[in-house]
């Protein structure tokens, strides 16, 4: 029986009217996800620990390891670990977050929300929750989270229909972010706020930032805040049949698997559907399962087979064909145990890195053996030049190379005694030399060695290493020796092994197995082996869990086309020679050719020369830079050789010519001809590169704001054609006037209030008058003034609940005398009088309510200036000539009075308007018209005409030249003033 769970989906169409004012039209659809078949790709990977009606069975406890826990409470939600059945249960639906896209920065489009309300819901709320007809409505109808549930929810009336308690909603904020400068704490509608928007090109959408714990289930793809997830469908291009259930399931389920968001996120990203060999789908086809249970045979035969636990049909099978391994961060294969560390780069590129750490030597070697049997080893062999081995060594004319090196170098690197010279270097004649770049020059000839394939090596040529039995063991490990086939892995990969601190490495293990520094009968040098490090890259993630043989696992990757790449131990320095500079007289310049010299720079693989940086010292030798003629065969003939030595003077005439070294003989004449302590190195000339410059194209600065919407709509307004004015508008001078507000507060029916509850980035300038008597002698006069700045600074921020305040410009001037260079004390009972004027800016996120409220309601309130250890009391109070004072003190009118200026270096709020704190911050207020007004342009006074009243500059605001707003509380008491044979029906409120 199929199980159908129905999503609601909501639909939206953005279209652009005239007006700028961009609608939304919602429509609810409805997809129905097939829950069964879901589950039961669920149960094939990950087994039958779920939520819903099942039987008690043996096998949850077995596959509890094998995927993320999870768990049926409600609470799942908020630990993201919900098992998915319950977690389909809530019905969460994607919902786009975006309400105006008019920029290209990233952020999240579509989020996983509830956004209908239980059938039994009323259906006011219910069309509240699951409706939207507008963008305004979407603006004023934003998203909740649930701190109990761990829920959000499209909107308060979606969780209000599910009984979430209000004292655990926490609502999101409106944020805007867009390419040019803009201020939106000015505007007053949502209109203008829409039409601001476009013409700044904002993005205006849903943001969740600053709800602490709060995580965000997206339905997008998760890459723009984690590299490493995978959390939508086809990501690597494997998924050959579409299925719109796993695909809903993987953009809505969360709980993260491996490198995906959920499990059916690996499920529509499988590996490729390779054939390697036939599936096994019984119990205990392997011969080892060693504990029967009849719940886990029954498993295997009735789950459908998953693509994720190749090469068994699903997880039950593979459970019932294995014997209790030992689980841990480890894999353990039957060839050998590997640590495997698992990474995601450039979003959906696996990396493995796998390291070698116990091998099982008989079942390697069985495994060779069968693969001997069933091949035929001559195909599979290397192909390489020839390599000078031991049984070749003497063919060559041994003393000759060793005198030509000699007189190349001048150096007795050897390890025996040659009858040209007595002494010997301190070289090293161990194996372990070849791969530490200080071996005796004639230890080179004696081991075979090759580079390994540069396709596979991390190093660009290859890595040197032994490829030859050197006793023989067996035919058959002779046979592997020479085999390096990538799909037989242990004749691919090269092996180490450490004794002390010394390395040797080897073309594969059967190479060191059958070599003579390696006794098969000592278990410690056994022990020593080790696999190189595979680093391993694959566009599909391929776990080895499954995969009881590490050579089946390896031909897997293959078939997936991952790359493959492996190296050494860090400790060693085995790089190879560019073969293209193992040639033999490639300048032309090498007249008279050596075939012993030749066939050493051709086939044996040593380090480069110190004179020449890409060449070993044979093929520097056969190729010399230019022609020279032999000058210099005696000692001394340049003049300059002070301190004469015999035998550098024998080796001179004794040693052969060496072309390369002309016009010197040899290395000995050379030394001999300059003076002491100079020495001619010929360095290869070397092209200067840089690197390139990259030069990112970075996106213009954004400006950002996050808003909280006040929870009421605007004040209806609906011009009445009599005297009878609405609940909006006020009567004076006999007609109905709106009721306005100060710019970025709209009208409700209690009053004026902020469009965005919370917002940030705002200004003020805050003028006002401090009084006091002092309550103690003061010493000095600046000092003190100085104090009572500092700590009005600090009272400000105490009652706005800042931490910080940036003040951009402070002046505090005084009745007080301070002559200059001296100090002016001031006696108890002295009136102090101060004006103060601050100009500051507030970055932080605040309740724009509260904050202008405090602000205005600091007129009457006191605070305490600590000074001397004694506290002065201020009273704060209104004087209308702080206003004027930048005006007054720029102009050096006080210049024997005590005043202070401080400036800030910054000015983050310089590109903000800054408003004077007065009652208008909050107050209703009438709008006059130009002809309703006039303003003394000398001290910025307004009359109102009508009434032949004066209004003084800190008691109005002018919207335009042509436009000023008072306080109707201001003129009413104006009114209140009037003689009493004057009218006092100018202004009246309708009746209730």
């Amino acid at each position: 029986m199929k199980q159908i769970n129905c999503i609601f989906k909501m639909n939206s169409f953005h279209q652009t009217t005239k007006l700028q004012l961009i609608s939304t039209y919602a429509v609810v659809s409805v997809y129905c996800l097939e829950l069964s078949y879901v589950m039961d790709a669920y149960r094939a990977r990950c087994g039958n620990k779920v939520c819903g009606p099942q039987k008690s069975d043996s096998t949850n406890e077995m596959v509890r390891e094998y995927c993320p826990e999870c768990i049926c409470d409600d609470t799942c939600i908020i630990y993201k670990n919900c098992c998915p059945d319950h977690y389909f249960r809530f019905r969460l639906s994607c919902e786009e977050t975006s309400l105006l896209d008019l920029n290209s920065i990233p952020n999240e489009k579509s989020i996983a929300m509830i956004s209908h309300c239980p059938v039994s819901s009323d259906n006011t709320t219910k069309k509240k929750c699951e409706m939207s007809s507008s963008l305004l409505k979407n603006f004023q109808n934003i998203p909740v989270y649930s701190r109990k549930s761990g829920l959000t929810y499209r909107n308060i009336h979606c969780s209000v229909c599910h009984n979430e308690s209000l004292r655990d909603i926490h609502q999101w904020k409106i944020e805007i972010q867009c390419a040019d400068f803009a201020d939106f704490n000015f505007l007053s509608s949502y209109s203008e706020i829409f039409d601001y928007a476009e013409e700044k090109k904002c993005d205006i959408f849903y943001s969740s930032a600053e709800i602490a714990g709060l995580h965000i289930n997206t339905c997008e793809d998760n890459s723009i805040r984690d590299n490493a997830m995978i959390s939508k469908c086809n990501v690597s291009g494997t998924w050959k049949k579409y299925d719109a259930d796993i695909d809903f399931a993987c953009r809505i389920y969360d709980n993260r698997f491996y490198f995906f968001k959920n499990v059916f996120c690996h499920l529509c990203n499988p590996p490729n559907d390779v054939t390697i060999g036939e599936v096994i789908s019984k119990c205990n086809a392997t011969g080892l399962w060693n504990a029967f249970s009849a719940d886990l045979e029954k498993a295997c035969y009735n789950n459908i087979k998953s693509p994720l636990t190749t090469p068994f049909k699903n997880i039950y099978c593979y459970l019932c064909n294995i014997n209790d391994r030992n689980k841990t961060h480890n894999m353990h294969f039957k060839e050998l145990v590997y640590f495997i560390e698992e990474k995601m780069e450039n979003k959906s590129e696996f990396v493995l890195q796998l390291k070698s750490l116990d091998l099982n030597l008989e079942s390697i070697i069985d495994s060779g053996t069968k693969y001997i049997k069933d091949t035929n080893p001559v195909t599979k062999a290397t192909k390489k030049t020839k390599i000078i081995q031991d049984k070749d060594f003497y063919d060559l004319n041994k003393t000759s190379i060793m005198l030509q090196y000699f007189a190349f170098t001048g150096s007795p690197m050897f390890c025996q005694n040659y009858s040209f010279f007595s002494r010997l270097s301190d070289c090293d004649c161990s194996d372990s030399c070849y791969f530490q770049s200080r071996c005796c020059i004639d230890k080179y000839f004696q081991k075979s060695t090759t580079c390994t394939d540069p396709r596979y090596s991390d190093q660009k040529n290859g890595y040197l290493v032994f490829d030859t039995c050197t006793k023989s063991i067996s035919m058959m490990l002779e046979k592997l020796c020479s085999i390096s086939d990538i799909k037989k892995f242990f004749t691919f990969l090269p092996v180490e092994i450490q004794i002390a601190e010394s390395y040797t490495h080897f073309k594969n293990i059967y190479c060191a197995l059958c070599s003579d520094g390696l006794n098969q009968s000592d278990s410690q040098i056994l022990n020593s082996i080790s696999m190189w490090d595979l680093n391993i890259r694959c566009n599909v993630y391929l776990p080895p869990f499954f995969f009881l043989s590490f050579e089946d696992y390896f031909r897997f990757l293959q078939d997936n086309g991952c790359s493959v790449k492996y190296k050494p131990s860090e400790y060693t320095n085995v790089n190879c020679e560019e073969r293209e500079d193992k040639h033999c007289n490639v300048s032309g310049n090498w007249m008279h050719g050596d075939q012993d010299v030749k066939s050493a720079c051709e086939n044996v693989n040593m380090p480069r020369n110190l004179y020449k940086s890409k060449m070993s010292v044979f093929c520097a030798m056969c190729n010399p830079e230019q022609k020279h003629k032999v000058e210099y065969s005696e000692c001394n003939t340049t003049g300059l050789w002070e301190n004469y030595d015999k035998d550098t003077e024998e080796s001179c005439l004794s040693m052969p010519s060496i072309e390369y070294l002309a016009p010197y003989k040899n290395k000995f004449c050379e030394i001999c001809n300059q003076e002491e302590g100079t020495r001619i190195i010929t360095l290869p000339s070397r092209s200067v590169q840089y690197d390139k410059i990259i030069v990112r194209e970075f996106m213009p600065p954004t400006f950002r704001l996050i808003f909280e919407l006040s929870n009421y709509e605007q004040s209806s307004k609906h011009k009445g054609q009599t005297l009878s004015c609405n609940a909006s508008q006020i009567l004076f001078l006999n007609e109905c006037r709106d009721v306005r507000c100060y710019p970025g507060r709209m009208h409700i029916d209690t009053g004026c209030t902020p469009l965005f509850k919370t917002t940030a980035k705002l200004g003020y300038i805050l003028y006002a008058g401090l009084k006091t008597t002092l309550v103690s002698d003061i010493n000095d006069t600046m000092p003190f003034l100085e104090s009572v700045g500092e700590s009005f600074k600090d009272f400000l921020k105490k009652r706005l609940l800042l931490s910080f305040i940036d003040f951009e410009t402070s002046i505090i001037y005084s009745n007080l005398y301070c002559p200059d260079s001296k100090s002016n004390k001031l006696d108890k009972g002295t009136k102090v009088l101060i004006l103060a004027y601050h100009k500051f800016f507030i970055q932080d996120s605040v309740n724009r309510s509260m904050t202008e409220e405090t602000l205005v309601s600091l007129l009457g309130s006191t605070f305490n200036v600590t000074y001397d250890y004694f506290q002065q009391p201020f009273l704060i109070h209104h004087d209308e000539n702080a206003f004027n004072l930048p005006t007054l003190v720029s102009r050096f009118q006080f210049t024997d009075k005590c005043y202070t200026k401080e400036t800030s270096e910054s000015y983050p709020g310089s590109l903000y308007v800054h408003s004077h704190v007065t009652e208008l911050l909050i107050c209703e207020q009438i709008e006059l018209n130009y002809t309703e007004f006039n303003i003394n342009l000398k001290n910025l006074q307004l009359t109102v005409l009508s009434r032949k009243v004066v209004i003084e500059p800190d008691e109005y605001i002018l919207i335009s030249p042509r436009q000023a707003r008072i306080c109707i509380d201001r003129l009413q008491t104006l009114n209140g003033m009037d003689t009493a044979g004057q009218e006092r029906a100018d202004i009246q409120h309708p009746p209730d």
